[in-house]
């Protein structure tokens, strides 16, 4: 028997699934194999080794193995960019992160692979844009804001 392909590549979160009682399927936008379906096992249990690295609008780094099919398992991550925290902030970046995430995915579920890379790059630049956007925002009101008279 051989052993399956494991592969790596940098990805964007566009949105999960559940999975029967634990696991999750993630719908991500790969940079070098457009968009992916790959199952993260045990990922809603309390101890999972994958935590909150696999939310909508996360920038990770990831291996994956082949498994049935064309969904892929997910078997280690690393964050590179948590855009998820300053999005789910603010109503209007949320909403705006939502529609992007859904134009990507119809617009590139059909691409081939090797034409995605644009596709990644945009993506991964509005999401960035909006959390950057909001974290200057909320530094910019923290440091104006009047300070209470004692």
């Amino acid at each position: 028997m051989s052993t399956p392909k494991t592969y790596t590549d940098h990805a964007l979160i566009l949105r999960t699934q559940n999975l029967g009682e634990a696991d999750r399927i993630i719908i991500m936008l790969t940079r070098n194999n457009g968009i992916t379906h790959a199952v993260a096992k045990s990922i809603r249990k309390p101890n999972s080794k994958f935590g909150a690295r696999l939310e909508p609008y996360m920038h990770v780094a990831l291996s994956l193995t082949q498994g049935r099919g064309t969904l892929r398992t997910i078997t280690q991550t690393t964050t590179l960019h948590a855009y998820t925290a300053p999005i789910m902030g603010d109503y209007t970046a949320y909403t705006t992160a939502a529609v992007i995430a859904e134009t990507c995915e119809t617009l590139t579920t059909n691409t081939p692979p090797e034409e995605t890379p644009p596709h990644y790059t945009l993506t991964h630049g509005a999401l960035a844009t909006l959390a950057h956007k909001n974290t200057t925002r909320t530094t910019s009101s923290h440091a104006t804001s009047p300070k209470p008279c004692n």
